[in-house]
């Protein structure tokens, strides 16, 4: 009887260590395991060509999971520069937002160019690629019409001292 008592314990012992483990490192791990903060902007950008060198335009701001986010395309010597923006205000209170995400320049033929990264938003709004794609050839592979279909896939990872 003392065999099993002493193996009912070290399966306690085991349960509870693993336990503490779990919550180490953090209820938040697991809740992304289970529902991931994903979201996708799109926006159709209008009278592209018109944008001249140094100049941007930017998408409507949305809001996801409480934050207003927006997208930003840059005339940038001869290239289009292509950045997610996140728009939260919070001067008081230290936050950031670690994210990875996919910028994507979409044809209406289904063609289509997109790079990926991880960035952590705190203080600087917006980050992306001054030099996504050559000015011409967006203007003659990827505009219809002048106008620009950009997409923004966006998965955070972690969010810290959102209000």
């Amino acid at each position: 009887m003392s065999g099993c008592n002493s193996s009912n314990t070290e399966e306690e012992k085991w349960k509870e260590e693993f336990r503490k483990k779990l919550g180490d490192l953090g209820v938040e791990m697991f809740q992304n395991l289970i529902s991931p903060k994903e979201f996708t902007l799109t926006h159709i950008f209008a009278d592209v060509s018109k944008i001249g060198d140094g100049d941007y335009k930017e998408s409507p701001m949305e809001y996801n999971f409480d934050v207003p986010w927006s997208m930003q395309i840059k005339h940038v010597k001869d290239h289009l520069g292509v950045y997610l923006h996140c728009k939260k205000h919070q001067p008081d209170t230290p936050w950031s937002i670690q994210c990875s995400f996919q910028m994507e320049i979409v044809h209406p033929s289904g063609k289509s160019k997109s790079l990926q990264t991880e960035y952590v938003y705190q203080e600087k709004p917006g980050w992306g690629w001054p030099e996504f794609l050559k000015w011409e050839e967006m203007k003659k592979e990827y505009l219809v019409g002048d106008q620009l279909t950009v997409v923004a896939h966006v998965t955070i990872r972690k969010m810290t001292g959102i209000e």
